[in-house]
């Protein structure tokens, strides 16, 4: 018997980002490029995929799915109206999103027929550690400056130029996520101190959130399962170190099957 081999797929959300209003991934030329995503990333062979929802929505998640492959005529809009699956704090209206979208065919494509939810969220509080910073100009200043200098590279990805092969193999190098972990999470850690240390509490509730969706994966794990993870790429960096410092599993790079 053989470890379990994992790999991640790191992805942008899309639906209800600016950025993807630009590339405008619902349309025919966009999905086209997807498709050709999905041809190279499912020669991985995986038998399992998992997204970023909760495990209280797989249920739901599923009927959708099943729905989906065997409704030919489904109205995805109006059955997710009436289902409400919810992401993080919201729920999702729009059949674009990627863990519907990308998901269902990814499974479909790959003859999965189940799809498994790992995530974990009690809240965000990065918007309120902005706004401690402010209490010292200079400590706010390096936290923006810092913040942005990815911030820009990643919006500056989404062009009517760009492909999403291009986007998908920015989003999946392990530079990009450290860089990403080193300017967009990491730097909070100097905000307040003390019984103050909203900063910290914050970089620890990201961690935390990581070991939660790490734990919930190992929990689906069996012996020569091959599994896909379909998950926005912030959570690569320490989703990565954690499968390899586990001496049970394999991590799969996904940019070895984007070239």
């Amino acid at each position: 018997m053989n470890k379990p081999k994992i790999m991640i797929l790191g992805t942008f959300h899309f639906g209800g980002e600016e950025s993807t209003d630009i590339i405008k991934i619902q349309n025919e030329n966009r999905q086209n490029e997807l498709e050709d995503v999905i041809k190279k990333i499912s020669q991985f062979k995986p038998n399992k995929l998992c997204v970023e929802l909760r495990p209280s929505e797989e249920e739901k998640h599923n009927v959708l799915f099943q729905e989906f492959l065997h409704k030919p005529n489904l109205d995805l809009n109006k059955r997710l109206a009436e289902i409400s699956i919810k992401g993080a704090d919201y729920s999702i209206t729009n059949p674009i999103d990627e863990r519907i979208n990308f998901a269902f065919d990814l499974a479909k494509y790959n003859k999965i027929s189940h799809i498994y939810c790992i995530d974990y969220y009690d809240g965000w509080t990065q918007p309120h550690v902005f706004e401690k910073a402010k209490e010292n100009d200079a400590l706010y200043q390096k936290l923006n400056e810092l913040f942005m200098q990815f911030a820009n590279k990643y919006y500056n990805l989404f062009t009517d130029e760009s492909n999403l092969e291009k986007i998908y193999k920015f989003l999946n190098n392990k530079e990009t996520n450290e860089f990403q972990h080193a300017t967009s999470f990491l730097p909070f850690n100097d905000i307040g101190i003390g019984e103050n240390s909203v900063g910290i509490d914050f970089v620890a509730s990201w961690y935390k959130r990581n070991l939660h969706i790490f734990s919930n994966l190992k929990h689906i794990c069996d012996n020569d399962d091959r599994i896909l993870v379909l998950y926005g790429a912030g959570h690569l960096k320490l989703l990565r170190n954690f499968i390899n410092d586990s001496l049970d599993l394999d991590y799969v790079e996904a940019l070895d099957y984007l070239f």
